[in-house]
């Protein structure tokens, strides 16, 4: 039976039995104190992956561009401490090509809450099953909280944070083994003691 502090997560509706029908994520119900979000942080993340381009870099750098844009990310977003509790960050990383980021949550949640859930899922974004390949766009959503990045613009105006691109790491290329003889020293003899 719903309360008469229960709020419906359609507005519009002043009745249950009046709203449309909504996918599970949009029926968390909501008390005026407490809210319902444990058992949704259960539910898995929306993934959404560009599988069928890849970003011409190393693995370990484009790794690294992308942690690191998530990682600055998801602490300026976790960091709102104004009333009006803006979740919410835009970034560019000056990679090659360049790395467009945003990462937000939802007003209620504290920000101790908003970090964690954007901490799931930049965890869940950079795991090795969805970097593989070097997608060139990412996106990873609960109901709380979002993260993204692409390499094309996913939002209008100048970012909030402008991101140097981590350091190219060292070229692959082995150097040979010495052997350690110098071709120019006499030749050494051993002799066995008995």
């Amino acid at each position: 039976m719903v309360g008469s502090n229960f709020v419906l997560p359609w507005p519009m509706a002043k009745r249950k039995e009046d709203a449309p029908p909504l996918p599970l994520p949009m029926l968390a119900g909501r008390y005026a104190t407490v809210s319902f979000a444990v058992a949704l942080l259960l539910l898995p993340p929306a993934i959404l992956t560009d599988t069928t381009r890849s970003v011409n870099a190393s693995d370990a750098w484009f790794s690294a561009a992308v942690t690191g844009t998530l990682t600055a990310l998801v602490d300026r977003a976790a960091a709102a401490t104004n009333a009006t509790r803006k979740y919410f960050a835009t970034g560019v990383m000056d990679f090659d090509p360049k790395l467009y980021g945003l990462a937000q949550c939802a007003p209620d949640l504290t920000p101790a809450q908003c970090r964690g859930c954007l901490r799931n899922l930049q965890n869940v974004v950079v795991s090795a099953r969805f970097l593989s390949g070097r997608p060139p766009s990412n996106s990873a959503f609960v109901v709380w909280c979002s993260v993204r990045y692409s390499v094309t613009p996913i939002y209008d105006g100048r970012a909030m944070l402008q991101l140097a691109a981590p350091p190219e790491p060292p070229s692959a290329t082995l150097t040979p083994p010495s052997s350690g003889l110098n071709s120019e020293a006499p030749a050494r003899r051993s002799r066995t003691l008995n």
